[in-house]
Formats: structure tokens, C-alpha cells, sequence
């Protein structure tokens, strides 16, 4: 049970209604569960000539597989290595692509939006 739908369940009980511990039990692993979903991954501890996978690099930057291989087709994304069954990525070229998507406003990032779309 998402933890969203236990809490919508208890505001539903009545206000003087008294939990048994079989419904304690499930909440606490229900919100257990949740917590550990949502732990933040170790950073990463990559070496600027390393080349990582697309499933590192997606992990990594916190993007789905399919973003980063549009951005490949598009050229919007870091610069990549074509292996001949794989794709690769220098994580010095990541870093410097990243470092590249830094604004100081969404003023900064809206008009590099529309230097992009005009090419």
C-alpha cells in the first residue's frame, strides 16, 4: 500500500476509533518501505577519464534511459562514445557538459532556450 493511500484510509476512520496493532504494523512497514525508497544514492565516485555506461550516467544525473538517447539524436546531451555494441561516456565530457547547464536565473535559462529553437 503507497503511503498516500494508508493515510487516506486512516483520515477516513472515525476520529475516536482506535488502531489495533495490526494496523500499526502495516503503516510502519508501508512507511518503512517508502523511506528506503527514497534514500538518496552514494555519490558518485567517478575518475574524469573514466568512461561510463548510459545506465551509470542515467543514474547519475537522475535522467531516464529514453531522455538521454534523445538527447544523443538531437545532440542536446554530453558528448558520447560509440563502442561497437554500446554507448560510452568520458565523465571529464560530462562534467563539462553539466558544468555548460549552469544559469544564474530562468531569465539566463530561457534565453538559452531560445538560442537553441532559433538554430
Amino acid at each position: 500500500m503507497h503511503p498516500s493511500e494508508l493515510l487516506f484510509r486512516l483520515r477516513q476512520l472515525p476520529q475516536d476509533a482506535a488502531a489495533t496493532i495490526g494496523q500499526l504494523a502495516v503503516a510502519v512497514e508501508c512507511l518503512s518501505a517508502q523511506s528506503q525508497q527514497i534514500q538518496p544514492s552514494a555519490p558518485v565516485a567517478f575518475t574524469p577519464d573514466q568512461l561510463i555506461t548510459e545506465e551509470e550516467l542515467a543514474d547519475w544525473i537522475r535522467e531516464s534511459l529514453s531522455t538521454l538517447r534523445k538527447w544523443r539524436v538531437s545532440g542536446k546531451g554530453p558528448k558520447f562514445v560509440r563502442k561497437p555494441r554500446r554507448v560510452a561516456y568520458l565523465v571529464r565530457d560530462v562534467q563539462d557538459w553539466l558544468d555548460g547547464q549552469k544559469v544564474s536565473s530562468t531569465a539566463e535559462a530561457d534565453a538559452r532556450r531560445d538560442q537553441r529553437t532559433k538554430k
